[in-house]
């Protein structure tokens, strides 16, 4: 590991969109439409033949159609690295935090959504992948996340900039491997992120003792062990949205 380059952090105060990102990560913008949504959440993602016959979405579907790309264009591009295969389990880095959120996926997934850089087919431990945030209020952190030692500066309440939680969506698991501007977000990743992800990611499967967050998009926010259906994530969301528009 190189010390000089962990101590080269840049403190995460630059604003975009709704979330706030590290001055040297690159903006998420127009990386991520979310064509492979369906592969992870069929009974949601928006379908060619719902369309076709005209069938009205359930609010849960018409929500997430609308802020699964509003995230992925007004998100942060972070560095996310495979941390084991089978199970699949991720680090998604967060500079606001310094830490990761630890993402569980189901195995089959690791096939045919191998790394850009090397043209694999199927993920390995260690692999780079992107990550696209959108930080979360609330009145304490989120319980599975452990601040690291450079996180934003707190704001009152001892929260970095009063954020407290992080919505992490891969976006190599939900976007078009094809897509121009996610091979652009793999090459504009500066290399101390994808070190400190996988840092990070080590010391969080450690202290969470197996504990993981669900890594599909509409439950990636959510705390490990929580029941999804009592966390209230649409309204974080909007209210997140509120905070990025005054910030």
């Amino acid at each position: 590991m190189d010390d000089d380059l962990i101590e080269s952090v840049p403190s995460p105060d630059v604003f975009c969109g709704m979330v706030p990102v590290a001055a040297s990560a690159p903006p998420a913008h127009q990386v991520l439409v979310p064509a492979r949504w369906r592969e992870l959440e069929p009974d949601l993602a928006p379908s060619t033949l719902r369309r076709l016959l005209a069938r009205t979405p359930s609010i849960e579907q018409a929500f997430w159609s609308d802020w699964l790309p509003r995230v992925l264009w007004r998100g942060a591009a972070s560095a996310a690295v495979v941390m084991h295969v089978e199970p699949l389990i991720v680090a998604a880095y967060s500079p606001v935090f310094d830490t990761c959120a630890m993402l569980e996926f189901p195995a089959w997934l690791a096939a045919g959504h191998g790394q850009l850089a090397t043209g694999r087919a199927q993920l390995a431990f260690g692999d780079h992948l992107v990550a696209v945030l959108a930080h979360l209020p609330g009145e304490a952190l989120a319980p599975d996340l452990h601040l690291g030692g450079t996180p934003a500066a707190p704001a009152a309440g001892g929260l970095p900039d009063g954020w407290a939680n992080v919505l992490p969506v891969v976006a190599d698991f939900v976007c078009d491997p094809a897509s121009g501007t996610l091979r652009q977000a793999h090459d504009d990743m500066p290399d101390w992120q994808w070190i400190r992800a996988e840092q990070c990611g080590r010391e969080e499967l450690w202290l969470s003792r197996g504990a993981l967050r669900d890594g599909r998009p509409t439950r990636a926010a959510v705390p490990a062990g929580m029941d999804a259906d009592a966390y209230p994530l649409r309204d974080l969301l909007l209210r997140s949205g509120e905070m990025g528009r005054r910030g």
